[in-house]
Order: structure tokens, then sequence, then C-alpha cells
């Protein structure tokens, strides 16, 4: 979970992830509709992941495995010049705005392929949340309620 929001946040702000911390609990798989949901007994049922941006700005994500009135998605900004909060996906009619972004998706693809080019995520984007994601979660079994405190050079080129 997360990397959709990782990306965000790089979109967002234009900065770049240079360490987390990240507090997770897991609630049991009976608390999430028992073992035919797919989830093991040790999987985080929410994660918060507090990130300081190179920049010099901070960003929170929050998530959690199971809403009970559907999937929502929402970013807030707070600065010294005020806040702002965007509900981009309520749970109230969701499932269109996924359906619609999976059909945009689907077709940016089609587009790529027959062109060569995409006005969507790149590549470098999907190595970028998949190296902040190992940022967070760097052990492949930390187990529940663990808090993870990692930090990372400034800069996620897969070169380095």
């Amino acid at each position: 979970m997360g990397v959709h929001e990782f990306d965000q946040v790089r979109w967002l702000t234009g900065q770049e992830f240079t360490a987390v911390k990240v507090a997770s609990s897991a609630a049991g798989p009976a608390a999430r509709g028992g073992p035919a949901s797919g989830a093991a007994a040790d999987d985080p049922d929410c994660a918060q992941l507090v990130a300081e941006l190179d920049g010099g700005s901070t960003a929170v994500v929050s998530l959690g495995r199971w809403h009970p009135a559907g999937d929502s998605c929402r970013v807030e900004v707070f600065g010294t010049k005020g806040t702002s909060s965007v509900p981009f996906l309520d749970p109230v009619g969701g499932e269109a705005v996924f359906h619609h972004a999976l059909r945009l998706q689907a077709e940016d693809f089609a587009r790529s392929v027959a062109a060569g080019d995409t006005s969507g995520a790149t590549v470098d984007d999907a190595v970028a949340a998949l190296r902040i994601a190992g940022l967070a979660h760097p052990d492949p079994d930390p187990g529940p309620g663990s808090l993870l405190t990692v930090s990372r050079p400034a800069s996620l080129d897969p070169e380095q």
C-alpha cells in the first residue's frame, strides 16, 4: 500500500523523500473480514508514514486496509499561508471514479504502445515509488506494531 500516495507527494511538492518513519498496527484477519480477506494475520491493518522531503517539507501518508464506508482518498496541505483539503475519491461514487481512472490509464498505455510516448507516470516514477516503499519497509517481516526509522540520501537515483 502507498506507492500511489508516494507519487502524489512527489508530484504535488516537486520534492523527493529523504527519510521516513513508519508506525503500523495489525488487527488480525477476523477484524478485516476473516481469513478469506486475503490478509495475513501479521499484515498491517493500517500504517502512517511521516517523511522528510529534500525541500525542507514534511509529508504524512496515512493508509488503511479497510474503510467501512468505502474507498476514500484526499490530499490535505498545511502551510504558513493557509490550508486546503481536496477529496478526490469519496466512498459515494468511488467505484465510478476508479473505473474512469482505469480507463484513462488503459487509453494512455495504448497510446504509449502505439506512439512511444506517455502522459502518465514514467519508469523513473515507478522506481522512485518502489525505493520509497523500501525506505518505509526495509525489513521483509518487521511484524505488527513495529516502528521503523530509515534514512537515505536525498537522491533516489536508481544509478546510485
